[in-house]
């Protein structure tokens, strides 16, 4: 699997154990290696996860992860980054590729991202859970549109 996140914690381990092509952006160096510190303590190899350091409105929009099977959203959840994230992040995911937001109860979150993506038919939810919500994507390739392509949020 190739998968990316922004931020950094316990997922990033797991991705780090299942031996995915992991791509992770976190905003400090100093979380890269208490992260690195807590996987080799473990015995957890980590050689599959690319640390990328810097805000992720900064990094996204020149990283080029390649296909994606898995992005999972959960860096910075000030409006409006977690929808910065997915414009920028999401397109990389292939169809049919799964969608992560974390912390989906935050208004920052749930009232810009998560209720568009619930209106989209670009993406189908497969889980919601109170904190997080995981989407299918159903197409592929660039996330802009025009507005009038929108008809959904009339």
């Amino acid at each position: 699997m190739h998968t990316l996140e922004t931020g950094l914690g316990i997922s990033t381990a797991l991705f780090a154990w299942m031996r995915t092509e992991h791509t992770c952006v976190v905003v400090s160096q100093a979380e890269v290696d208490a992260c690195c510190a807590y996987l080799n303590r473990r015995g957890i190899d980590h050689d599959r996860v690319q640390f990328v350091v810097g805000p992720s409105q900064v990094v996204l929009p020149t990283l080029e992860p390649g296909e994606l099977d898995l992005f999972l959203i959960d860096g910075c959840h000030g409006f409006p980054t977690p929808t910065i994230d997915w414009f920028y992040g999401a397109r990389w995911l292939r169809r049919g590729g799964l969608l992560v937001v974390d912390d989906t109860d935050l208004a920052s979150v749930q009232r810009s991202l998560s209720w568009f993506l619930d209106l989209d038919p670009r993406w189908e939810a497969v889980a919601t859970l109170p904190m997080w919500r995981a989407y299918r994507r159903c197409g592929e390739g660039y996330l802009g549109e025009e507005w009038t392509e929108q008809g959904f949020l009339q």
